[in-house]
């Protein structure tokens, strides 16, 4: 009797172990998914990008110019570390980069390519999709609604395409920025491989 009761506790004890080092190791786990700070990443200006940043040029023969003349990054592109959204008070993925720059400043196309898509949705606001060549697209959001392309027309590097404000519901809080993705093959990529924001 007195051994069946001490393999009971030795089981007990074991599954108690167990559970104490799945909750420790899950725990370490999510403390490796935020910022050894704990707090939302410091804002970078554009010509100086957030430490960890700066990724080399490696676009091939394609050369983007920058979306829009001056402002400052103030989130930047991550696909595996989170950053904080201050608007809906959450850690996300971030695949895109936000440029702040004053309400009404013209945004431009980084490539010569054709509008495809014109749309407006609560979290982005209004967006303009250019599909370029090799599979390639740029997408403009938190736009102002007057856009200055329709669907189908052909732009050409550096022409207007619509201007910033803060349309983007979902990033209210960071005040007029233009929030700027590209994509290759349908796939979000990182912009800074097509643009070296740090020399412009």
């Amino acid at each position: 009797m007195q051994a069946k009761k001490n393999n009971k506790n030795l089981v007990r004890n074991i599954l108690y172990s167990t559970l104490g080092v799945i909750m420790v190791a899950a725990l370490a786990v999510g403390i490796a998914l935020i910022p050894r700070n704990g707090v939302p990443e410091t804002p970078g200006d554009i010509n100086n990008p957030p430490p960890g940043s700066e990724i080399p040029v490696d676009g091939g023969e394609v050369e983007f110019i920058m979306p829009l003349e001056g402002g400052a990054i103030i989130k930047d592109f991550s696909d595996t570390a989170l950053r904080f959204n201050s608007t809906l008070k959450q850690w996300e993925a971030h695949k895109a980069i936000d440029i702040s720059a004053e309400s009404g400043t013209p945004v431009l196309s980084v490539l010569d390519g054709t509008v495809v898509k014109i749309e407006n949705t609560y979290l982005l606001g209004t967006t303009v999709t250019v599909e370029h060549a090799d599979g390639l697209k740029s997408v403009y959001a938190s736009l102002n609604s007057d856009v200055a392309v329709s669907e189908g027309q052909q732009v050409k590097q550096g022409d207007v395409i619509g201007a910033v404000s803060n349309s983007a519901k979902g990033e209210l809080n960071d005040g007029p920025h233009l929030h700027f993705e590209i994509l290759k093959d349908n796939k979000k990529v990182n912009p800074h491989l097509y643009i070296s924001f740090s020399d412009k």
